[in-house]
């Protein structure tokens, strides 16, 4: 770790840097105004922060519980967590289970492991001396700084096994009890609050079954062009919609 990195500075790297991610199919899970998300992104970048400046975590350097905590923390006194068409007010047991889809389906990077955000720092800073910059200056003026700092902190075969684990942890299997949670908590404060003929119906935009391989295939190709720019070579051919048994 580099003695001079200290909470202030790192909180500041986390917050500027954009890691590459897929974009197909993955909506921004953003609460409320961009500057209410950018508080999101603030809270969750000092958790990081703390985690990686914690020689005794061995974790994730952020989790589904904390990170709910903070959207919820953060939306729900601006009136974040509403669903279009049902007039109810927002209890906090809402909050949490729609925080809990929103986050699933989003970009934010839950699979991250101590050591793999380390090693992205440690890209950073390096990329940021190769350069004679300042890390901020290198993060936001250098075109290619993405490029530079996923060669120097990763390889194919990690950045390709992250992101499989990114998308598979959007399976179905693990999305659809969260929406079956929202719907059954909006169903039971629709009918406290509206009465017990109101009906409830609620939409995630992200597809589930054959569409979510349909999706998965195309993240994956995504992932092997990525390869393809940063080390030539190394990509594999266009995967496959066929299930896989895992």
């Amino acid at each position: 770790m580099d003695p001079s990195l200290g909470y202030e500075s790192l909180v500041e790297i986390l917050l500027l840097d954009n890691p590459w991610s897929p974009s197909v199919g993955i909506d921004s899970a953003q609460v409320g105004d961009a500057e209410a998300w950018q508080h999101v992104l603030s809270e969750l970048a000092a958790v990081k922060a703390q985690r990686l400046l914690d020689l005794a975590w061995t974790g994730r350097v952020l989790d589904q519980p904390t990170a709910v905590r903070k959207m919820v923390e953060v939306g729900m006194p601006i009136g974040a967590f509403q669903v279009p068409g049902l007039v109810i007010r927002v209890t906090e047991p809402v909050a949490v289970a729609m925080a809990n889809v929103q986050l699933t389906v989003s970009q934010i990077d839950l699979t991250q492991t101590h050591a793999m955000a380390w090693e992205r720092v440690q890209g950073i800073l390096e990329a940021s001396r190769l350069f004679n910059m300042q890390p901020k200056t290198f993060l936001t003026q250098h075109p290619l700084a993405q490029d530079w700092i996923l060669r120097l902190s990763s390889s194919p075969e990690q950045f390709r096994a992250h992101q499989r684990e990114r998308i598979d942890a959007k399976h179905p299997d693990i999305l659809q009890p969260r929406v079956q949670a929202l719907y059954n908590i909006l169903r039971a404060e629709t009918k406290k609050q509206v009465g017990p003929l109101a009906r409830v119906q609620i939409f995630i935009g992200f597809p589930g079954g054959d569409g979510y391989w349909a999706l998965r295939a195309q993240w994956l190709q995504e992932v092997e062009a990525q390869i393809a720019r940063i080390w030539p070579g190394y990509a594999y051919g266009l995967p496959s919609t066929q299930r896989e048994d895992d």
